[in-house]
């Protein structure tokens, strides 16, 4: 049974949205907060609170025993936070964007957390310091999309330029680009 907080939703815009990998949950994104709800029975978890801001990412780790977040407040601060599913606690912050976070992924080891957002760079971070490992600083607009490969190796971006860009995550090296809706 999830230890979640029961009480404190509020009525939110939907800016967020994930199903974990088995299929038991769905988080719902929206202001400060995350809404966890059983993916059966459709009966509301709790709440997870994000004093950080509006969320405009959820994501499931490939395992399911992490619930990432990423949002904040516009050209203010950025964030992204991370869950124990199991616990409902908070097991890391990672970030400090001068903007919001609004794409993110954790890596299927949870060893490294890829974000973007306004700021045109998407940072790989650490999830164990909250250290930036690398960056990838050749995105010429906002970074609406981030997901790492199965294996890791490789970092898929999409952007307010209408491009998609597949990245090596050892050395950035871009693999592929194309347009994503080709006219």
């Amino acid at each position: 049974s999830l230890a979640v907080e029961s009480t404190g939703a509020q009525p939110l815009a939907i800016t967020g949205l994930a199903a974990s990998p088995n299929g038991s949950l769905v988080a719902v994104g929206g202001r400060k907060q995350v809404l966890l709800y059983d993916a059966s029975s459709l009966a509301f978890l709790g709440v997870l609170p994000f004093p950080e801001g509006d969320v405009k990412t959820v994501r499931f780790s490939r395992n399911a025993k992490l619930l990432l977040a990423g949002g904040g407040r516009g050209a203010k601060n950025g964030r992204v936070v991370l869950w124990d599913v199991a616990t409902a606690k908070r097991v890391g912050e990672l970030g400090d964007e001068f903007d919001q976070v609004l794409a993110a992924d954790v890596t299927a080891d949870q060893r490294l957390v890829a974000l973007g957002g306004p700021q045109k760079v998407v940072r790989l971070v650490r999830t164990a310091d909250g250290q930036v490992e690398a960056e990838i600083r050749k995105h010429t607009d906002w970074i609406t999309a981030v997901e790492f490969s199965p294996d890791g190796t490789v970092v898929a971006t999409a952007s307010d330029d209408g491009k998609v860009r597949l990245w090596a995550r050892k050395d950035g090296a871009k693999i592929k680009e194309w347009d994503a809706h080709p006219s």
